[in-house]
């Protein structure tokens, strides 16, 4: 798999992960914010899908460094 293809599946993953827990977390709509309670296993769910979110984003990075580009690089003319 070539690199646009790799970083293309890892921003899936992060963006599916991340759509997850923003479903997960706004299923109380009808509860005002500061009043939401959410249950221990919401909440180690929704750590659980940023960290996968998170381990995407740094597998993107990687492989963009691994490429030539990557943070500090400058981006290539057009």
């Amino acid at each position: 798999m070539n690199a646009p293809q790799e970083t293309a599946v890892e921003a899936g993953k992060a963006l599916d992960a991340l759509a997850a827990l923003s479903a997960q977390l706004s299923c109380h709509c009808d509860v005002h914010p500061d009043t939401l309670i959410l249950p221990a296993r919401k909440v180690q769910e929704a750590c659980n899908i940023i960290d996968a979110a998170v381990l995407a984003l740094k597998e993107i990075v990687a492989i963009s460094v691994a490429s030539g580009g990557g943070p500090g690089t400058s981006p290539s003319p057009r």
